[in-house]
């Protein structure tokens, strides 16, 4: 499992943001194609923490697909994955 701060899940709950992932690749020619994805679906169980950990459970899942998909295109500054 991945370190996950939880402030996206949390603003996103106590506003009624919806959250969208959103994904820069790289094209030839120095180019990029910018992708947003439709709206995060958000549980509301009425138990807060597992609302919030199935959010964060879901983005980290999207991220995992994008970064084994083009694992080339992204870098991380600090250890993500201890």
């Amino acid at each position: 499992m991945t370190m996950t701060a939880p402030a996206v899940a949390e603003i996103a709950y106590r506003t009624g943001v919806p959250i969208y992932l959103m994904r820069t690749d790289r094209l030839e020619n120095g180019k990029f194609r910018f992708t947003i994805y439709p709206k995060l679906s958000m549980p509301d169980t009425g138990d807060h923490d597992a609302d919030v950990y199935s959010v964060l459970k879901s983005i980290n899942g999207i991220y995992e697909d994008w970064i084994t998909e083009r694992p080339d295109h992204w870098f991380w500054v600090h250890n993500r994955w201890p």
